[in-house]
């Protein structure tokens, strides 16, 4: 077989999987076989555990509070594209599915039917919150310092090439 492009010699392992990925029969409703299925899975789920920042970790200071965690569940995908789109009028809510005129019927964004979030639950209830004077100074000296030393390790690095 010829490829359009150049492969090395150590990818042919690859192109074995992404020839199997084409021809394998794949699994009912899904896009992957069973193989490449276990492989995404797989990689999505050591992705979330290996992620200390993950949304719907309970692990502080990361993590969100119930209603916030709520909120986000609400929203969608077509709520994101309404609200960052300047002239995009109507979409379906379920945007990675195809658009169907009876179960994913496109929707006009200035209404209400594709749900958003709310950011009042966001609100604190101590929004001026305080950062003492001497902490500030001690925070801007250590981020000039940092500064100062990854300019100086470039330099070096830059000179020994």
């Amino acid at each position: 077989m010829s490829l359009p492009w150049k492969t090395p010699r150590n990818y042919k392992g690859f192109i074995s999987m992404w020839m199997m990925w084409m021809m394998w029969m794949w699994n009912c409703g899904a896009l992957v076989g069973p193989t490449f299925g276990c492989l995404i899975g797989r990689q999505f789920h050591h992705l979330r555990r290996g992620d200390r920042y993950w949304y719907e970790d309970d692990i502080p200071p990361s993590s969100f509070t119930k209603e916030q965690l709520y909120e986000l569940c609400k929203t969608s995908l077509g709520r994101v594209i309404c609200d960052s789109s300047d002239k995009l009028q109507h979409v379906q809510p379920k945007v990675m599915l195809e658009a169907d005129s009876f179960l994913n019927a496109p929707m006009a964004c200035q209404g209400k039917h594709i749900k958003g979030v709310d950011l009042k639950k966001w609100k604190t209830a101590s929004p001026n919150f305080i950062i003492p004077d001497k902490m500030l100074q001690e925070s801007i000296e250590r981020a000039r310092r940092d500064i100062t030393n990854m300019r100086d390790s470039e330099v070096r690095r830059c000179r020994e090439d």
